[in-house]
């Protein structure tokens, strides 16, 4: 506890002793009698406090004077350390001095030794490179002989050389004028030249005549074309002038009675016997288009296709006036068409005495767009769609079971596409063992109490991608949920049935008359326009090889012309070949000396020729000769020299290593330098045995102020102690 502190404590106990006076001389209850005990009594508590206050303040100047000395014990034991660590600091690096003058007095000791074992070795060497030198000097004495041999042998064939190349050059000067007195007498004969004129002559000729002919053929193909094309103008114009007479003679239109739904047009007998002229089965407009399905004649008969349905109804395309198709239909168009298979299989169903299948319009959007999207996404074409566990349900109802009816169209326009969902119905009903029956069953679906069975129809644009040929796929979902236990509010709002899609309406009576495009009247205007286009081909045609025959005859000129041009060549070239064969023979024996001179020449200077190669082969030997010669002794005179300078520096290494000097003064240095740093370790080991020793002293005196220290401390707090419970007594 510092001076402070001491002094807030004596400040407590005045301030608790003169609480306790005031607190006794504010009583009012006590007696005057009291009063003098209590004043005596104060007089004694305050001298009490005052000798407390006194050991208090006595034993905290003894502490003080305790701290004050341990501090002074305490540096002086620092001081005491720090020396020691000097001490021992310094006694390593004598140490170290010491243990590297020893290494640097070996190192004097072995370069002594290595100087002497370098000097004998030097001895050797030298020695040996004097005996190298004599050999080497014989060696270049021998190699400078043979050089000098060689320039002489090549000097000497060189100049033979020289004398063959010249009589080389004689002979060859000699054949040259022979070759040029035959060539000269064979000049005086042309038939080569002239025989290959005429040969040249022959070929153009042939060529000539061969292209005439192909000319001929040319002009020829090019004028059956045109007797052809002639006959198709005639024979076009004559089927305008039959049209045109037909056409004044035939109504455009005429009326006829339409089918509704209690007298539908009926389908043909068969598969296939629908034809586009075949009136009683063809439909035009919809209001032809049958509402109910009828059972034709003959279900066994097949148009030879797999399911073949497309010829029962045939569209009238000569008054179909209905929406081009061209792609993806829209919902519009989805709408109608579905509406128009409702009518269909409700009217089948009914036949077999099943209620109606309802289609909703929530259900039916839903549904669609969900399977024509994943039949998109995953290629679906000529197959139904894949609907398990992650099909589509818009409903809250479980899912109980689905089916799915598939048929093929290539309808182009929405009539043509009614008229092929008709035939595809009109199949899947009553011709149908190919599939089982199993497109009739889905939809005569029977009802079930606790369930009930929605009808999803709608169409996939496939374009191209479909391997039948056919750029529709009809598709017609059947689903049933169930719906035991579920109100008929909940059903009727999770199924739609306040948004649902109606069958196909009636069309008008069938004894009302309505005007028609006269189908007769409409093939003639077809057969008028095809006529007519027929013609402008021809004509066009017509034209044409009128220009290709023009073309082949002045072509067929041109190479009939030539042809005489090279029959002109060709004659003249004969007869100048017959005139050179008569001058020839004249030449003939002239040729014969001059050929015999030339091969004389010929083979004289073929061995000259030989023998110059020889003489050049030689020279080059010799040369290559001295060269090597001159290489040997360049090397030997390089060697040589090089053996004498290492001689000499193996002479100045024996003078150095002679000198003993510098080794045996570095080592007296450093044997003087070993002692010195042995004499200094000892001093340093006397230092640092004083410094401990005085280390040991302070710490001695150390501890004992601590100790006094701690003494002064414990007196204090009892003094401190003692003036407390004072204080409380009072």
């Amino acid at each position: 506890m510092t001076k402070k502190q001491l002094l807030f404590a004596t400040a407590t106990l005045s301030t608790v002793a003169f609480a306790t006076t005031t607190a006794h001389a504010d009583s009012e209850q006590v007696s005057d009698a009291t009063s003098q005990v209590n004043l005596q009594e104060n007089t004694e508590n305050e001298q009490r406090l005052k000798d407390a206050q006194a050991q208090v303040d006595q034993t905290t100047e003894l502490e003080r004077e305790a701290q004050l000395e341990a501090d002074r014990q305490a540096q002086a034991h620092q001081e005491a350390l720090v020396a020691e660590q000097q001490a021992q600091q310094k006694l390593a690096e004598q140490q170290a001095h010491d243990k590297l003058a020893a290494e640097n007095e070996a190192k004097a000791k072995q370069a002594e030794a290595d100087r002497i074992a370098k000097l004998k070795e030097a001895q050797a060497k030298a020695a040996k490179k004097q005996a190298e030198i004599a050999q080497k000097e014989k060696e270049a004495k021998a190699a400078q002989a043979a050089k000098d041999k060689a320039a002489k042998q090549a000097a000497e064939a060189k100049a033979k050389q020289a004398q063959k190349e010249k009589a080389a050059s004689a002979t060859q000067n000699t054949q040259n004028k022979a070759q040029q007195n035959r060539n000269n007498a064979a000049k005086g004969t042309s038939v080569e030249k002239s025989h290959n004129k005429f040969k040249t002559a022959e070929k153009n000729l042939n060529a000539a005549k061969k292209n005439t002919a192909n000319k001929q053929a040319t002009k020829n193909s090019a004028q059956q074309k045109l007797t052809k094309q002639q006959q198709a103008k005639q024979a076009a114009q004559k089927r305008i002038d039959a049209a045109k007479n037909k056409l004044a003679q035939t109504d455009k239109t005429i009326k006829r009675t339409q089918s509704g739904p209690g007298q539908p047009v009926a389908p043909s007998e068969k598969d296939g016997g629908a034809l586009a002229t075949d009136y009683n089965h063809r439909i035009g407009t919809d209001l032809q288009l049958p509402r109910e399905l009828k059972q034709p004649q003959d279900t066994k008969a097949t148009s030879g296709q797999k399911g073949g349905y497309y010829g029962w109804y045939v569209v009238d395309k000569a008054t179909d006036q209905s929406e081009k198709l061209t792609g993806p239909l829209s919902v519009k168009q989805q709408r109608e068409l579905a509406a128009y298979q409702l009518r269909l299989i409700n009217s089948f169903r009914r036949q077999n005495g099943l209620a109606p299948l309802k289609m909703t319009e929530n259900l039916w959007t839903s549904i669609m767009d969900y399977e024509l999207n994943q039949r998109g996404l995953n290629k679906i074409v000529d197959e139904h769609s894949r609907i398990g566990a992650d099909w589509q349900n818009p409903t809250k109802l479980f899912h109980a079971g689905s089916a799915q009816n598939l048929g093929f169209a290539n309808g182009t326009t929405m009539l043509a596409l009614k008229v092929d969902i008709l035939n595809i119905l009109t199949a899947m009903a009553y011709k149908d063992t190919d599939s089982a029956w199993g497109h009739r069953d889905n939809m005569l679906e029977a009802d079930r109490p606790g369930f009930i069975t929605l009808v999803v129809p709608f169409i996939q644009y496939v374009g191209d991608n479909s391997a039948t040929g056919n750029q529709w796929q009809v598709l017609t979902d059947f689903i049933t949920y169930q719906i035991t236990g579920v109100s008929d509010t909940q059903v009727k709002s999770q199924l739609g049935f306040d948004h649902e899609i109606k069958p196909t309406a009636d069309a008008i009576g069938p004894d009302e008359m309505v005007t028609v495009e006269n189908p007769e009247y409409v093939a003639t205007q077809q057969a008028l326009n095809a006529a007519n286009a027929q013609l402008k081909q021809a004509n066009t045609a017509l034209q044409a090889a009128q220009t290709s025959v023009k073309q082949a005859d002045t072509a067929l000129q041109a190479a009939k012309k030539k042809q005489a041009q090279s029959q002109s060549a060709y004659n003249q070239a004969k007869k100048t070949l017959d005139k050179a064969i008569a001058a020839d023979k004249k030449y003939q024996a002239k040729v014969k000396q001059l050929q015999s001179k030339l091969d004389v020449a010929k083979k004289a200077n073929t061995k000259a020729q030989a023998e110059k190669q020889a003489a050049v082969k030689r020279t080059a030997n010799a040369n290559t000769a001295v060269k090597n010669a001159q290489a040997k002794l360049d090397q030997t005179t390089k060697a040589l020299a090089k053996t004498r300078a290492e001689l000499k520096a193996l002479q100045q290494q024996i003078t150095q290593l002679n000198d003993a000097s510098t080794t045996q003064s570095a080592l007296s240095v450093a044997q003087a330098k070993v002692k010195q740093t042995k004499q200094a370790v000892i001093d340093a080991q006397a230092d640092l045995n004083v410094a401990k020793h005085h280390v040991e002293q302070t710490t001695t005196a150390s501890q004992g102020a601590q100790n006094r220290l701690a003494a002064a401390k414990l007196a204090r707090e009892q003094a401190l102690l003692t003036a407390q419970q004072t204080v409380v007594r009072v």
